[in-house]
């Protein structure tokens, strides 16, 4: 995925993430850390869990098998049509072609235009059901980490929970540049904060991410 379209998507991500953060009370069995006055809140990497279960086998596997077979249901006969005309328009040699090849070129030429166009009339609608399928499964992974959160925040005696990113050190792409700090550093509401605070790896567990 581009930089380009993970920026249009982390977009769509964070307009959901402020749908979902007013959701129902959900029980969980993880009272073993309790808050302290040192940390009347809890903060929960909720974006890195989220991307990390959206892209595990429990979504990821479904998605390709989705997107194969989208694909597969007209890109590859538009896509053998267009190669077939251009085969036969190449076969032309308009030096010595004669007036009927000629024309048969310029129908040729035509027919291929338009099979072009329709690979690409198709290739638009696969990045527009892409898309859709990503954001559907991001949202789904979204609610379930949010859930998560809540209910073990809760049952820590958290009453509230601040979304931040993993820390810097513990990214699994580390920054290149200004940009990649400058992603990271703009999802850390919460910089410093108590170790007993971070229910990341809480919340990681009840998921089963590995």
């Amino acid at each position: 995925m581009s930089r380009v379209e993970r920026l249009a998507l982390w977009a769509a991500l964070l307009l959901a993430l402020g749908a979902f953060l007013g959701s129902g009370p959900i029980r969980a069995a993880f009272a073993e850390r309790s808050s302290d006055d040192d940390a009347p809140f809890a903060v929960c990497a909720i974006w890195d869990l989220t991307d990390e279960l959206a892209r595990s086998p429990r979504f990821a596997e479904s998605r390709e098998e989705r997107l194969i077979a989208l694909r597969s249901r007209g890109h590859e006969a538009a896509l053998a049509e267009y190669e077939r005309l251009r085969r036969e328009l190449d076969a032309i040699d308009r030096e010595s072609a004669s007036e009927e090849e000629m024309a048969r070129g310029q129908e040729l030429w035509q027919q291929t235009n338009d099979a072009w166009e329709k690979l690409e009339e198709f290739q638009g609608a696969f990045e527009e059901h892409r898309t859709s399928m990503y954001l559907a499964d991001y949202r789904a992974a979204l609610s379930q980490v949010l859930e998560s959160a809540e209910a073990i925040a809760e049952d820590m005696g958290f009453s509230c929970v601040v979304s931040t990113t993993l820390p810097i050190d513990d990214q699994k792409k580390q920054p290149e540049d200004v940009w990649d700090l400058w992603e990271i550093v703009k999802f850390q509401a919460a910089a410093v904060y108590p170790d007993d605070a971070d229910i990341t790896a809480d919340v990681r567990d009840d998921l089963k991410l590995e």
